[in-house]
């Protein structure tokens, strides 16, 4: 009987300083899920985080970039609490934020990218326990979080 190493390989594309990290363990990846909350997007673009069978590249990285047709955008600011995501889906076409129904009078509005600039809808944060949470399902499944609601967005290049 033969088998096939199903392993994943979850991909972190931090801004140009910092560079694309990567996790092949469970640890690794408690590890670099833990720096995607806590370490601030403000003033730069969104985090890109991906599941796929192997690591993803930007134009960032050496090589030509390699992106899976389905990732993660965050955006996070560990100062106030609060974060937010855009799922995109290349072969389905889908861009979805995420949604929080409740009122977004005292949310912040979470930039998308600097240079635009671009922000992502109050409706679209979230606290940053439940985008810890969704990060997690991610990395377990390599599917859209089901543990938050969507919402339609928009793709900012």
């Amino acid at each position: 009987m033969t088998t096939v190493d199903t392993a994943t390989v979850l991909t972190v594309m931090f801004d140009q300083h910092r560079g694309s990290q990567y996790a092949y363990t469970p640890e690794e990846t408690a590890t670099l899920l833990g720096r995607v909350v806590t370490e601030s997007t403000e003033g730069n673009r969104t985090t890109l985080v991906t599941v796929w069978d192997r690591p993803a590249r930007s134009h960032h990285d050496e090589g030509e970039p390699q992106y899976p047709p389905t990732y993660l955008r965050v955006a996070v600011d560990p100062n106030t609490g609060w974060g937010a995501m855009t799922w995109i889906d290349l072969t389905a076409g889908d861009v979805l934020d995420t949604y929080n129904p409740t009122d977004s009078t005292d949310r912040p509005a979470l930039m998308f990218a600097a240079d635009t600039p671009s922000y992502f809808p109050r409706s679209a944060s979230l606290p940053l326990e439940r985008i810890r949470h969704a990060l997690g399902s991610y990395a377990d499944t390599g599917t859209r979080p089901t543990t938050v609601q969507w919402q339609q967005g928009h793709l900012v290049l």
